[in-house]
Parts: structure tokens; sequence; C-alpha cells
């Protein structure tokens, strides 16, 4: 594997798995604060943040593979620890 093609990954890795911490924590910030507004902050930037993303996928070179790989682990890691969490 090229040298650019593992500093993207790092890149995407890093990137994603920061996206997962954060959204375990605005998911917590849900479940423990009864408050519309704070969880409508919450969303809001999270939704923000995912569209930042994109565009930084976007220029950094990503495959419309890699976009899925990524986007899959993370979408389903949240799940898997979200429904974890409930149980």
């Amino acid at each position: 594997m090229g040298e650019d093609k593992k500093k993207k990954y790092l890149a995407m890795t890093a990137g994603y798995i920061g996206m997962l911490l954060l959204g375990l924590a605005i998911l917590r910030i849900i479940d423990v604060f009864q408050d519309l507004l704070t969880q409508s902050l919450a969303l809001f930037a999270y939704l923000l943040i995912v569209s930042y993303f994109k565009l930084a996928d976007e220029k950094i070179g990503a495959t419309s593979r890699d976009k899925m790989l990524f986007r899959g682990g993370l979408l389903i890691s949240l799940g898997v620890i979200w429904i974890g969490v409930l149980l």
C-alpha cells in the first residue's frame, strides 16, 4: 500500500472514531438531559459535523467504496453500542 493511501486511511479512521465518540456523547446527552433545547442543539451540531465530514472525505480523495465502508462501520458501531447501553 502506498504512503499516501496509508495517510488517507489513517486520517479517515481517526476522524470516524472521533465522530463515533462524539455520537455516543450526544446520545448520552439526549438520554440524560430531558431538555428539548439541549437535545436539538446536540443533534444539529452532529448533523453539521457529518456534513463537514462528507466534504473532508471528498477533499482527501476517498472513493465511494471507502466512504460506504467507513460510514457503515460507524453506523453499525454506534447502533450496537447504543443498544447495549439501553439493555
